[in-house]
């Protein structure tokens, strides 16, 4: 099994040679690491990681050194910088599961990451033009379906379960739809040993649960539960792709899990605030999780009472709009797409729009000329 292309037939997981440990001299030549300067500064949150410049917002004590990068098959830091901030501007917005850049970079671990940054760099180099990123290869997805493949062993559970979603997400779009759809399959089983579905239970003692977990804790768990609606969502859309009559394309997948609780906002989570008050502490309130019962209800209410619609977040509205588009498909797979059932697909989408328009931008408390956008809400429509 493998959800790489044909060109490279390697599993994940599995035995493929020796790769570097911590005690491993930093000897190996690639010929597209650049011999540039070793270190390079990365800005305030929310900048350009790849800009230089000596503001006071920079984070200067974060840096990796080019041979560092030259033994786990990265290109020099500076192009990872750019490979990072392409993910973060093209990528992220419309599949917010990896944590927000600040964060990402801030926690970045080389030697673990190692396959984490392929998979991310297999979707963000399409986005590179040759000014950026002057060495071709680097710009070639296949190149980094086979390096995340080769340090696959370093990384943890959670970040196996995001690098899947990033490569099956990288290789549909890709040409790869099969190999893709069996990178899912892989995800589901991985996930089912592990049994993460039941890990991520917290039943209803909130309170007690917010005075043992720790800030980062809580926000690991934010990322777990983001990587499996990720995932959901990218079997939609693989779904989707392949076309009329609409017939799931496996049994094998994660489907749509009414149990799970919903993630926070995508706004609040990628400032890292959903989670604590204004104390800084974490609050009670937030860990309570909505599950689709929850939603649905509120879904009942909002369809008469318009004064609902500012109970739903950013995320509510991409995960509703999303299953509202499985439901069709299973409705015309299964041969009932009656009248009544189009007059009932057709006033679920118009209540979601008309909630997702009653809140899709704002007037910026800085420049009161300027509207900001939720991007999230706009992949919602």
């Amino acid at each position: 099994e493998s959800v790489l292309p044909p060109t490279h037939r390697s599993e994940y997981g599995s035995s493929r040679g020796s790769y570097p440990d911590d005690n491993d001299e930093l000897q190996r030549k690639r010929t597209f690491s650049s011999r540039g300067s070793k270190e390079t500064q990365i800005t305030t949150p929310g900048t350009s990681i790849s800009s230089h410049n000596n503001s006071p917002g920079v984070l200067n004590a974060i840096s990796v050194s080019d041979q560092e990068l030259e033994l786990f098959d990265l290109p020099n830091w500076k192009t990872t910088c750019i490979l990072i901030d392409l993910y973060y501007r093209y990528i992220h917005p419309s599949r917010p599961f990896l944590q927000p850049k600040h964060r990402f970079v801030c926690h970045l671990n080389v030697r673990k990451d190692a396959s984490l940054l392929h998979a991310m760099f297999s979707s963000s180099c399409r986005f590179a033009s040759p000014q950026m990123i002057p060495n071709q290869n680097l710009r070639d997805s296949q190149h980094w379906y086979f390096l995340a493949e080769k340090f696959w062993d370093l990384l943890d559970l959670e970040s196996s379960l995001q690098a899947m979603v990033l490569l099956s997400g990288s290789l549909g779009p890709g040409g790869y739809v099969q190999q893709a759809i069996e990178g899912s399959e892989r995800l589901l089983r991985l996930m089912n040993f592990n049994k993460v579905l039941t890990t991520l239970q917290i039943d209803t003692d909130y309170e007690s649960y917010a005075q043992v977990a720790t800030k980062r804790q809580m926000l690991l768990r934010e990322d777990l539960l983001r990587t499996i609606w990720g995932s959901w969502k990218l079997n939609v859309f693989l779904r989707i792709n392949r076309g009329f009559p609409f017939n799931q394309i496996s049994d094998q997948l994660l489907g749509f899990e009414p149990n799970l609780q919903f993630p926070s906002s995508d706004s609040a989570y990628n400032v890292n605030l959903s989670l604590f008050d204004t104390n800084d502490n974490i609050s009670p309130n937030s860990l309570k999780y909505r599950t689709w019962k929850d939603i649905e209800e509120e879904l009942r209410l909002a369809s008469t009472n318009s004064a609902v619609y500012k109970s739903f977040n950013d995320a509510d509205l991409v995960i509703m709009a999303i299953k509202t588009v499985e439901d069709i498909m299973n409705t015309i797979c299964q041969g009932k797409l009656t009248l009544g059932e189009v007059v009932s697909c057709n006033s679920k989408i118009k209540l979601i729009q008309d909630i997702t328009n009653s809140s899709l931008y704002q007037i910026s408390h800085i420049k009161k000329k300027i509207l900001i956008l939720n991007v999230s809400k706009i992949f919602g429509l």
